[in-house]
């Protein structure tokens, strides 16, 4: 069966307190929409930072539901990138290429989040379909479908300091990358291979990609920035930048210090960015 997934949607930053995580992310040079509160039934509220044609969302737990209880559990073990969002124009269709796969797929859910206009307040309006958490380790998936995409994509917002214009690579570390890496390929309907240095490389359309790297090549790549948080886990997320002077400068502007590996990336070290590793690299060509 053909996959329906079309590439990633956005990743989500799970964080404690939503508007001190904002701040933190406008001193590395983002900008961010208003803060938004979801449907009551979910519980949740974010920020955005909008990109091209992907974006980050910073969510907070603003009142314990049944439906943000997954959200609750993987906060006890830190913030960090704890979910990726699948894009799709069809979660039905997920739904069916997910159980064909015997993931055992939620049922399809709705919700929306007001959203402040011009010319008054309009509601932004998704589905989703969530993968239950073992089905793949180290990170929650679930496909986003949009019914609005102007109230989401806005342009005003999709100007960084830090020239940000996309994601690139999200990093999972594993005990065993190649077993972690299975599932994700199955989904993506995509081979994975293998590189020199035994990392693998699963392809999640629009040049952007997992990558899956044992603990060992964490600790010679990150040298102490990325937090561990057990045998399978996010460890970066790289974003791609029109300019790696750009981003530094934004960063040193808010403040936070920076890392610029031999290979001209910049590098914001977990602590310094709610748990997770962000590597700003050269946007390609």
């Amino acid at each position: 069966m053909a996959s329906p997934i079309t590439g990633i949607d956005h990743v989500v930053i799970l964080v404690r307190d939503l508007d001190a995580a904002a701040e933190r992310y406008r001193k590395l040079g983002f900008t961010l929409t208003p803060r938004g509160t979801h449907s009551p039934h979910m519980g949740t509220g974010n920020y955005c930072i909008m990109f091209r044609t992907d974006y980050v969302e910073l969510l907070g737990v603003i009142a314990p539901t049944e439906h943000n209880a997954p959200w609750r559990d993987r906060l006890q073990a830190g913030e960090g990138l704890k979910s990726a969002a699948l894009a799709s124009e069809d979660a039905a269709a997920c739904q069916a290429h997910f159980a064909a796969l015997k993931l055992s797929p939620s049922a399809p859910l709705e919700f929306g989040r007001p959203v402040a206009m011009a010319d008054g307040s309009r509601d932004a309006k998704f589905r989703i379909v969530r993968l239950p958490d073992d089905a793949v380790p180290g990170l929650g998936l679930f496909v986003c479908q949009h019914f609005t995409r102007d109230l989401v994509w806005i342009p005003d917002y999709q100007h960084h300091a830090n020239a940000v214009i996309g994601l690139g690579a999200i990093v999972v570390a594993s005990i065993n990358p190649a077993t972690t890496a299975a599932p994700y390929a199955r989904i993506f309907g995509a081979d994975s291979r293998m590189d020199e240095w035994g990392d693998i490389h699963v392809a999640a359309g629009q040049g952007r990609s997992f990558r899956f790297i044992s603990h060992d090549r964490v600790k010679v790549l990150y040298r102490g920035a990325a937090a561990p948080q057990g045998e399978v886990y996010v460890a970066a997320v790289e974003m791609w930048t029109q300019a790696t002077g750009r981003a530094a400068a934004a960063i040193a502007r808010g403040g936070l210090p920076h890392d610029r590996p031999e290979d001209g990336r910049v590098r914001v070290r977990a602590p310094n960015a709610c748990g997770v590793v962000i590597d700003f690299v050269a946007a390609p060509r």
